[in-house]
């Protein structure tokens, strides 16, 4: 396995040889995240997201070769991955400052993905990566039950389809949490829903981070407990592109 890479270019961040579906990849990270798609509608008074707007919009920028929204899979290579990287590297302070924007993000925010779980009350659910995108894929699992802690869980099949490994054991130290899956114990709003991180205050006695799904509309709603859905931008490239077919771009915007 070739050795985890990291280059700053002025509006990305790039890892080279992160492992994702089993393919050493570039990974581009834009710096800002990707705004919030509100849309001119109201429920109960409160403007919010359609879920459907959003992956429909990520679809053409990926299409464009732009920034998108990946599924969890991807997320999880990348959390995975800027833990691993060695401090050694040139780009020290570039690597920290990643670390910390992601470390705020998902303490603050609620962190959008483009991974769905289908709802089945008597059998296997599904769980859908990279909606509606080129390279969407299904996985089937019983994703009803109590809420697991993803470190301790004897169920690691199910995190092999969720987030793309089984091997749990660092989970809480890769993110900085204590890390669970809320599984559905009763039938949701949509029997499809989005998965996203979200941060558990205190003031709900538990202070740890959840993979959890989520209504089809996300609500703009002031209170910090719920906060705003956001988007990482990503950019995959299976070709390493600081080594072959460098894009104008990369070269132009790298510091």
């Amino acid at each position: 396995m070739k050795t985890l890479e990291f280059e700053n270019h002025k509006d990305f961040w790039r890892i080279n040889n992160l492992q994702y579906r089993g393919k050493a990849s570039a990974l581009d990270i834009k710096k800002d995240l990707i705004d919030e798609r509100k849309i001119d509608k109201k429920y109960a008074g409160i403007a919010y997201l359609d879920i459907s707007t959003w992956i429909n919009e990520m679809k053409k920028s990926k299409e464009r070769g732009n920034f998108y929204t990946g599924d969890l899979p991807l997320h999880n290579a990348l959390f995975t991955s800027v833990f691993e990287l060695k401090q050694t590297n040139k780009d020290e302070k570039e690597i920290r400052k990643l670390k910390d924007i992601l470390a705020t993000i998902i303490s603050d925010d609620r962190l959008l993905t483009n991974s769905t779980t289908r709802y089945n009350a008597k059998g296997e659910g599904q769980i859908i990566h990279n909606k509606w995108m080129n390279d969407e894929y299904i996985e089937h699992h019983n994703l009803v039950g109590s809420n697991d802690h993803i470190a301790t869980s004897p169920d690691s099949k199910l995190y092999k389809k969720l987030l793309g490994t089984d091997n749990l054991k660092n989970i809480d130290q890769i993110y900085g949490k204590e890390v669970s899956f809320t599984k559905f114990n009763q039938r949701p709003y949509s029997d499809e829903c989005p998965l996203e991180f979200f941060m558990i205050f205190e003031r709900f006695s538990i202070n740890g981070l959840y993979i959890t799904p989520s209504p089809p509309m996300f609500f703009d709603h002031p209170s910090k407990s719920y906060g705003r859905v956001k988007s990482l931008g990503l950019r995959l490239n299976e070709i390493n592109l600081s080594q072959t077919n460098q894009s104008p771009e990369s070269q132009k915007d790298k510091q």
